[in-house]
């Protein structure tokens, strides 16, 4: 990477970068968003269950309210009042929905250009701000090659990637949350800020939980970490009083701003998450602190891992506060979250982002103390670190090729879905279409990737009318009567499911019961089966010979009461 002498604080990219240059750089990434998504999903088959297909299907409708609903803008203003899965971070991708209807391919290339590929940019931008905004060290703005490094080191970073081939696009939670990283960082956490400058990061704040409610967590570490920096400025001014009035007044701005808009546009689902516990409600999706801790450092490598360490070690000997403040908002992000439930990958989004950060800055600074084909040889071989880790990551080829180099790169893995056994689900479907030809519902017992509702649902959408869901978390869903009032049931030999369990016994009892025919699984008898599904598990189709009793549901109440002593049938269709 190549540095030029300025005094710059803030990128002039137009000088530095060059216009040329820079549409070089994004059109290449583009290519290279269109190739990888189409080799990826070539070699994928479409189990897109669960939140890997809810976004995807929620795109292709709200595409479908656009082009015949000319009330689409409403529609998506009630969403962003209502609901936990708004419609606001597919919104943007309408144009493409329409344009291209149910392509997978359009839709994960659309997250990847319009969503990644300007997060990438926007890590870069932080990482080089980190070190020519440290007016404690004089370092140069890294020049073209310096910032193309940068870009992209962060465009193929693995997990920036990792839920967007899964179809999640919360990447764009990046986009507003980095832009207001900057903002925070370029006006000394909001000391030297100007009121243009308080309300824009006010709706940048807002707008990264508005896109996905879960990057909450990653606001509030930002505003508090914000704060503690510009709490620990007022030492080194000479009016402190004058200053300290200021604070005050930018992040009472700051707070009433959000509130306001939080108020207007999202008052039901604030008022929702403040009467839900959601320690409780996601207690099955808890792991211990040191495995979330393990998953974290897994996921992200070790050399990531290394960067990381050194660049906080580096930043304490340079007095680097915006190094600082991102390496603690990223561990304040994940101490918050891990109180809550372990991360998924979505979830590590905004702590890699800021770890990423600090590990540029480490790169940029190292590099500065070399020159010439040093620092050529030293960019080339991260990119290609970079470019191997991601392989591994993705490519079930290339990570068996590289097996006895696995402890050197990242240990996660998402390969292309694959379902074995496709023609004994093709087969189920076809027996369930028949079984309900007159319109009867179904449920599946069942919760896990090798069936559950969701998987049918994906290989077959026009399953949608007979579909009767059942619940899945015990804490999150208590047990819905209505599945089991359903004239057929999917259950297994042995029940399946994605978590312990002792947390999903609103799934594992039924299909114990109705498997093995005792209490109310007396009430069913098997109509076609076996089907041999993933992993060897046998799936059967059940038919209901008389109806769901109170005495049934009573005896149901009774054995979730031994894990469950409050829950109780409100005779309106739930044990709750």
């Amino acid at each position: 990477m190549s540095y030029n002498n300025t005094d710059a604080v803030f990128p002039n990219f137009k000088n530095c970068f060059g216009l040329r240059n820079l549409l070089i750089l994004l059109s290449g990434a583009v290519v290279l968003a269109l190739v990888v998504t189409g080799y990826y999903l070539k070699h994928e088959d479409p189990a897109y269950y669960w939140d890997w297909g809810a976004y995807f299907d929620m795109y292709q409708n709200f595409g479908q309210t656009v082009r015949h609903n000319n009330r689409w803008f409403a529609r998506l203003l009630v969403t962003i009042r209502n609901d936990d899965y708004n419609l606001l971070p597919i919104s943007f991708l309408a144009p493409l929905s329409i344009a291209f209807q149910t392509s997978r391919w359009a839709y994960i290339a659309g997250i990847t250009i319009f969503y990644l590929i300007p997060a990438a940019a926007v890590t870069a931008i932080c990482a080089a701000f980190c070190v020519t905004g440290n007016k404690n060290k004089n370092t140069a703005l890294p020049g073209k090659a310096g910032f193309a490094g940068l870009f992209l080191a962060a465009l193929i970073f693995h997990h920036y990637w990792a839920p967007t081939l899964r179809g999640l696009p919360d990447i764009v939670g990046l986009i507003p949350l980095g832009l207001a990283t900057l903002l925070l960082m370029r006006s000394k956490f909001l000391t030297q800020a100007s009121w243009r400058t308080i309300l824009c990061f006010a709706l940048l704040a807002w707008l990264t939980f508005a896109l996905r409610r879960w990057y909450a967590f990653s606001i509030v570490s930002m505003m508090v970490m914000a704060s503690l920096m510009a709490a620990l400025t007022l030492i080194t001014q000479q009016d402190r009083k004058k200053h300290f009035y200021h604070l005050v007044k930018a992040y009472a701005a700051t707070g009433i701003v959000i509130v306001i808009l939080l108020t207007i546009l999202q008052h039901t689902l604030v008022h929702r998450i403040l009467v839900t516990s959601y320690q409780e409600a996601y207690i099955a999706y808890q792991a211990p602190f040191m495995s979330q801790l393990n998953t974290v450092l897994y996921s992200i490598g070790p050399l990531y891992t290394l960067l990381f360490i050194v660049g906080i070690g580096l930043a304490i000997i340079n007095r680097n506060q915006f190094v600082l403040f991102c390496a603690s908002c990223a561990i304040l992000t994940f101490v918050l979250f891990s109180r809550t439930q372990a991360p998924g990958i979505h979830h590590l989004l905004p702590i890699f982002f800021w770890m990423v950060v600090v590990s540029g800055y480490t790169v940029l600074m190292l590099f500065a103390h070399l020159s010439g084909w040093t620092v050529k040889i030293g960019t080339a071989a991260l990119l290609v670190y970079g470019a191997l880790s991601w392989g591994i990551v993705f490519s079930p080829a290339l990570s068996a090729r590289l097996q006895p180099f696995h402890s050197t790169f990242p240990m996660e893995r998402l390969f292309p879905l694959h379902v074995e056994n496709m023609p004994e689900y093709t087969k189920l479907i076809a027996q369930i279409k028949a079984q309900t030809k007159n319109g009867e519902k179904f449920a599946v017992f069942s919760s896990g990737g090798e069936l559950t509702t969701a998987v049918l649902f994906a290989f077959d959408h026009s399953l949608e009318p007979q579909l009767a869901w059942p619940s899945q978390i015990d804490a999150r869903d208590h047990m819905l009567l209505a599945p089991l009032e359903a004239p057929l049931a999917i259950v297994t030999d042995q029940p399946i499911t994605h978590l312990a369990p002792k947390d999903q016994q609103v799934i594992t009892l039924p299909n114990d019961c109705i498997f093995n025919h005792h209490d109310f699984g007396t009430a069913y008898q098997q109509v076609a089966g076996p089907f041999v599904m993933s992993e060897g598990h046998k799936a059967y189709i059940y038919r209901r010979t008389r109806p769901l009793s109170d005495a049934d549901i009573e005896w149901i109440q009774e054995q979730l009461n031994h894990s469950y002593p409050a829950w109780k049938w409100n005779h309106a269709g739930m044990i709750e």
